[in-house]
């Protein structure tokens, strides 16, 4: 994982699962950090076959986590 400046930009650049990613992430390093904590976080969600999560409005709830998780130990 690297978060390194070019010229005026923050850029990104890690390997997941078998494939690079290297992106422009913000002009600040603060802002390149969370982006791509965002972006990993994603790319895990979309690995374990997780739907979108935010159903619920703006909290997350144990058993709709829960229910995911069961449907896709059932696949």
């Amino acid at each position: 994982m690297a978060v390194y400046k070019r010229g005026n930009s923050w850029y990104i650049d890690f390997i997941f699962n078998g494939a690079r990613v290297n992106r422009k992430a913000g002009n600040t390093k603060t802002e390149a950090k969370r982006i791509e904590e965002e972006l990993r976080t994603k790319l895990r969600l979309k690995m374990l076959h997780v739907s979108d999560l935010t159903d619920t409005g703006d909290r997350l709830y144990f058993h709709v986590v829960a229910e995911e998780y069961l449907d896709h130990l059932e696949r």
